[in-house]
Parts: structure tokens; C-alpha cells; sequence
């Protein structure tokens, strides 16, 4: 077998045994029962270890029920939760906000926080049948972005949703299944968050005098926190290994949420290099920049020129054997020429 096939065999199978995911265990539903419920007092919220339900909630009652995480708990995350609104009185034709089901925020206080994500159901006019979720951020007071009713969603029927933030970048997908798979919404990617969070805020009343006779019933349940996965890049030298497009020091430690696509590159391109279980060159079909997808926590790995130290050590030993042979050769024929008797060399 060639030596290079060899060499890049022991490498792969190395690179290989090197990129072990660690094992991530399943997150447990956060408890309702932990949280504190503050505001007007009744029984338009109840709580149970899965469900925070609210019941003929007025859009002018000031209630809620929140959990104190500690001082920006809450950077990089990915949260999901089940929801369905049961009931809805929506009044007059305005469109009106109807209840908060997710607020991650710095402070916790009624209304619209400042400095906080928010999402909420609206009114549709004076349609009692079907809502609409509003997806936004504040900063202070200014909003950062707002997906105002991104999406239309039926009363009676339940939703599962998903939220997460990477970096300065967030998300909201709504599906019409409990897998996951088939999406009714989404803000898509939304830029410029900067904030990390304190509290979780949940099943929120509006606290507005406007239209206040306005009411909603239904509840979120199955509220659990996925903790983003993390990529170590390694690299040796020899080039520059880059991450969505900037340049990382070897052992750079990135968290990233289930699924996202990650850009690898490395320079100069027209090098050869051996990442993760792959080969890539210029007769790979894999191309530079590649796209991975984190599915588990795991170590990548870019080694610089292998190929081409293969090739020189190769070299030199087709060099060596080269060697060997004519010294053999030659050891051959003298022994030949002297009808072969024994040769001294001195």
C-alpha cells in the first residue's frame, strides 16, 4: 500500500477518534411552581409543575407570574415551550395586545419591560376565532426589532414554540406539531441584541385601560431551556482557520443552538487539509468555504498541508528505497563479476 494512502488513513482515522461528541442529556421542564406570581390577585392565574394557564384574563389587569434567574442568566439560549389560546373575547375592530407568553428581561416590572424580549398575543380587529404573535425587543425604550404578527394562528389550538438567540442575533419559529417540523411562523433571523436577561416573565397581563373589558384564556406548558452546544476549532499551522468569516485562535470555544450552520474556511484555499472525518482538496467534492451543522458539542479540527508532508515523506522514501536498491544492484553484479565469491568490503 502507497505511503500516502497510509498516512492519510492514520490520519483520518485519528481526526476521526479526536471529534468525539460529548453526551448531552435531555433538559428537564422548567417547574411553574418555582415561579412567583405578583400583581392583581384572584385566580386569573394558576399554576401547576407544567403549566402556567391564565382564565378570563383582562387586558387591564396587571398580573403576572416571573422567575429570578440571577444577573444575566440568560446570553445564548434556546427555549421551547407549548401554548395554546383556549378563549378569546376580542371586543370592538381594534387590534388590541391580549396577553404576554414569553418575556426574558432585565428587570422586573409591568408592562413593557425595558431592555427585553417579548412575545405576545394581538387581536385581529374584533375576531374572536384566531391571533397573532408579535415577536420584539427593547432597549431602554427603542425598540430594536419588531415582527409585528408574523404569523395567524387559530383559538382551540395548541402550538409549540421555539425561541433562541445566538450572539447578537434572535429568533422565533412556531410549529403546528410536537416534533418540530412543520412551521406556521417565523420572524426569521433578527439582529441586534446585545442585552443578556435576568428574568423570565410568563402567562402576562397587558395592564391597559383600553378596550379593558377585552379578555383571553389558555396557558403555556412544557417549558424547557436548551443549553446551546459547543464548538472547540483547532488547527496546527501552516494557514488561517475561519468561523463565519473572521479568523479564530486555536482553541477558540463557540456555544451555538441545535442546528445552526457554521461557515469553515481556511486560507490559502488552494491548499490541502484534513477536517473532521473528511478530506478537502482540490478534488474534493466538499468545497471551501464548507457549511457545517451543529448537532452536538464536538471539536473540529484543520490540519494544514498533510497531503503535501505526505507527499514529501514519500519522497524520501522512494528516495531511500531508490538508494537501497542501487547499492544492491550493485552488490549484484560485483558479486557476479567475481563468480561469487564472498565480497570484503573495507
Amino acid at each position: 500500500m502507497r505511503v500516502r494512502v497510509l498516512i492519510l488513513l492514520f490520519s483520518l482515522i485519528g481526526l476521526t477518534l479526536m471529534n468525539v461528541p460529548f453526551v448531552v442529556a435531555s433538559p428537564s421542564y422548567e417547574d411553574f411552581t418555582s415561579f412567583t406570581e405578583i400583581g392583581d390577585t384572584g385566580d386569573m392565574l394558576f399554576q401547576n409543575v407544567t403549566h402556567a394557564n391564565w382564565t378570563y384574563l383582562d387586558r387591564n389587569y396587571d398580573t403576572w407570574i416571573y422567575k429570578d434567574y440571577g444577573v444575566d442568566y440568560f446570553g445564548d439560549f434556546e427555549h421551547l415551550f407549548d401554548f395554546e389560546v383556549t378563549e378569546l373575547e376580542a371586543g370592538d375592530g381594534d387590534a388590541r395586545l391580549s396577553v404576554y407568553l414569553h418575556i426574558l428581561a432585565k428587570t422586573n416590572v409591568a408592562s413593557n419591560p425595558a431592555d427585553a424580549l417579548i412575545l405576545f398575543v394581538a387581536q385581529i380587529g374584533s375576531n374572536d376565532v384566531q391571533f397573532q404573535l408579535t415577536f420584539f425587543q427593547l432597549k431602554g425604550s427603542v425598540s430594536q426589532f419588531s415582527s409585528s404578527g408574523f404569523c395567524t394562528l387559530d383559538v382551540g389550538t395548541k402550538y409549540y414554540a421555539e425561541i433562541f438567540r445566538n450572539g447578537t442575533t434572535c429568533r422565533c419559529i412556531i410549529y403546528s406539531d410536537a416534533e418540530r417540523t412543520v412551521v406556521v411562523g417565523d420572524t426569521g433571523d433578527q439582529t441586534g441584541v446585545s442585552d443578556s436577561y435576568r428574568y423570565l416573565q410568563a402567562t402576562k397581563g397587558i395592564d391597559s385601560s383600553n378596550d379593558p373589558d377585552d379578555w383571553s384564556s389558555g396557558y403555556v406548558t412544557n417549558l424547557y431551556f436548551i443549553v446551546p452546544y459547543y464548538v472547540t476549532f483547532c488547527f496546527n499551522e501552516g494557514g488561517l482557520f475561519r468561523v463565519d468569516n473572521a479568523t479564530v485562535s486555536n482553541g477558540t470555544v463557540k456555544p451555538y443552538p441545535n442546528g445552526t450552520v457554521v461557515e469553515l474556511a481556511s486560507l490559502p484555499q488552494n491548499s490541502s487539509y484534513i477536517w473532521l472525518n473528511f478530506t478537502w482538496d482540490s478534488s474534493s467534492a466538499l468545497t471551501n468555504p464548507y457549511d457545517l451543522v451543529v448537532t452536538s458539542n464536538a471539536t473540529v479540527w484543520c490540519y494544514f498541508s498533510v497531503l503535501e508532508a505526505a507527499s514529501a515523506l514519500e519522497s524520501y522514501f522512494l528516495a531511500f528505497g531508490f538508494v537501497m536498491f542501487t547499492v544492491a544492484a550493485a552488490i549484484f553484479i560485483l558479486r557476479r563479476k567475481n563468480g561469487g565469491d564472498e565480497i570484503n568490503v573495507r
